[in-house]
């Protein structure tokens, strides 16, 4: 069951957190990081079930959204949301050579790269997709893949709506209001450390 602010709040109150700051300090290392651990699963568990909503469990994206554990350095708390390279394409949504999307990611140029290729024909056996007549599995994901970057991707905003700005402000306001410790939420892309 996913917490509210409040739950949140409430469960920050009941640890003791607040009424000073020395003590704050100490229960940061369990009782706010177990708080964070909490809102930072319960956001990741958003973005996947916004995925499943919206068809697009047949990705390793789901699988791929994952919460990294809670940092902290005295001055500050650091929580990291961790997805597939690609989690900003289909967040945002990339236009095609014939659709336009309001994106910053469009294709540029028809013909479809080898690896590009092979993410869809990795892609093909979890949705079960299967040859007609005498085509290959090869052929399909060329054949898929041309008409993707003809198509473009349609947005679906799993980050864009669970990770709202208001709800990542709440959650810092109440941490900074309580603690004195300030927070930071970033994705991380999980091929390159974005």
């Amino acid at each position: 069951m996913a917490l509210s602010a409040e739950d949140i709040m409430a469960k920050v109150r009941s640890q003791g957190i607040g009424t000073d700051k020395t003590a704050a300090r100490e229960l940061l290392g369990n009782g706010i990081t177990e708080v964070l651990e909490t809102w930072t699963n319960d956001v990741a568990k958003s973005m996947v079930e916004y995925l499943e909503n919206n068809k697009r469990v047949g990705t390793s994206l789901a699988q791929g959204v994952t919460p990294l554990p809670v940092k902290s350095d005295g001055k500050a708390v650091e929580i990291e949301l961790q997805a597939p390279s690609y989690w900003e394409f289909v967040d945002k949504g990339v236009s095609g050579l014939q659709n336009t999307f309001d994106t910053p990611f469009s294709f540029k140029f028809p013909s479809v790269s080898r690896s590009h290729a092979e993410a869809i024909l990795n892609w093909i056996p979890k949705v079960g997709i299967q040859a007609m007549g005498d085509q290959t599995f090869e052929q399909v994901a060329y054949a898929i893949a041309r008409s993707v970057k003809q198509k473009g991707i349609n947005p679906t905003p799993f980050v864009t709506q669970t990770l709202t700005e208001a709800r990542v402000n709440e959650l810092e306001k109440a941490i900074l209001d309580v603690t004195g410790e300030s927070i930071k939420i970033k994705l991380r892309n999980g091929n390159n450390g974005r």
